[in-house]
């Protein structure tokens, strides 16, 4: 594994937090609207629901067969239904 200077690792850091601040917004104005949504995962999987909850890693949907947890890494898109 490559040694990383601070300096680079405090860009890296604050680039991180910008995007996550980014999608924190993001995913707050579409619980706050309480409008449906549809989210697609990478293995080509599509959820429709109103979204619950989320936090550093994982996104609730609540669907019509109840809640569903999904993992971030795994999401390839959220878009208003």
């Amino acid at each position: 594994m490559q040694n990383i200077t601070p300096s680079i690792r405090r860009k890296t850091d604050r680039r991180a937090k910008r995007s996550r601040n980014f999608q924190d917004r993001f995913l707050n104005s579409l619980r706050g609207e309480d409008v449906k949504v549809t989210v697609e995962t990478t293995s080509s999987k599509t959820y429709t629901g109103k979204m619950v909850s989320f936090d550093q890693y994982v996104v609730i949907l609540e669907t019509e067969n109840g809640q569903v947890m999904l993992y971030k890494h795994a999401i390839a898109s959220i878009s208003k239904a």
